[in-house]
């Protein structure tokens, strides 16, 4: 549900994203001079390493979902007249039914496979653009160091003024994403390590441990870039500072004010404005499901 849900979402907002893209790429140094000088390069590199970090992951999973019920499964339906499918499904199982079982395990390779290109398809996206953000931050404060006239600073307080409306439109696009992936790991992640704990079955604590798997890393991606576009965000204010001199004119000093007036709130990634995305909000999903959890197995034992 997670994964169709997202993938909806950024189908129907694509041609917004495109253009919201190519707004980003007029922020960005056009000389070659200046993509060297700010490292652009080495950023596109990172990006394309780290895009296929999250492919290789993602194929890691459905590897560990395909394969270990495969094996374990393909023996028994081989040895015994009575099998249960793993993972997803339980039906009784003759011999002259394996054709119907290869099946059924074949669709749930497709579904697990769609369900991965989706999730792997938003979270690529989702760190790049974000990447490319905290990247053109970091460009602004450079050049705001490094400033020489009031042309250039002019310059640099129109694009900090697109950036900052960038970042809150890109933030519109996925919060509400973000916001379902928040509560639906959390509970999944209650209901899972429940089940991973209480289980006997191994092939019960297989399936949950790949929920695991998909669920926390995403979580982690989200935390992770919020956290890196608020301190972005945060370091135009200091290289502002960094840069006031006495000797500048009044005018210069009234630009470098707005700038520092801007930057005191530094732009925040959200789950839909309900939840404020940064490394405590990792913490704060796990602990909130681990409570979930004993809370849920405080009342299974009184029952």
């Amino acid at each position: 549900m997670l994964a169709n849900f997202r993938g909806l979402n950024i189908k129907h907002k694509e041609e917004r994203i495109k253009k919201l893209f190519d707004e980003l790429q007029d922020l960005f140094p056009n000389t070659n001079v200046d993509q060297k000088r700010h490292k652009i390069p080495e950023l596109f590199r990172f990006l394309k390493v780290l895009s296929k970090i999250l492919l290789s992951f993602s194929l890691f999973v459905l590897t560990v979902f395909a394969s270990v019920p495969f094996f374990m499964k393909f023996y028994s339906l081989l040895t015994s007249n009575d099998i249960k499918m793993a993972m997803f499904y339980t039906i009784q199982w003759r011999p002259e039914n394996n054709a119907l079982f290869f099946l059924i395990y074949l669709q749930q390779i497709v579904y697990s496979l769609t369900g991965l290109i989706f999730l792997n398809r938003n979270d690529t996206l989702y760190c790049i653009c974000f990447e490319l953000i905290c990247k053109l931050y970091e460009v602004i404060a450079h050049d705001l160091r490094n400033l020489k006239n009031q042309h250039e600073l002019g310059i640099l307080i129109e694009n900090h003024e697109k950036l900052l409306e960038l970042t809150s439109k890109f933030d519109e696009v996925f919060c509400v994403g973000n916001l379902l992936n928040i509560l639906l790991s959390i509970l999944a992640m209650s209901v899972g390590l429940i089940q991973v704990l209480a289980t006997e079955s191994f092939e019960m604590k297989i399936k949950y441990a790949v929920c695991f798997l998909v669920l926390i890393p995403q979580v982690f991606i989200l935390s992770f870039w919020g956290d890196k576009v608020e301190k972005a965000s945060e370091s135009i204010a200091k290289a502002a500072y960094d840069r006031w001199k006495i000797e500048d004119d009044k005018k210069m000093k009234t630009s470098l004010q707005l700038i520092l007036i801007r930057s005191q709130r530094p732009q925040r990634l959200t789950g839909y404005k309900f939840i404020k995305l940064s490394c405590g909000t990792f913490t704060a999903v796990i602990k909130t499901a681990y409570s979930y959890y004993t809370l849920l197995m405080t009342v299974h034992e009184n029952d």
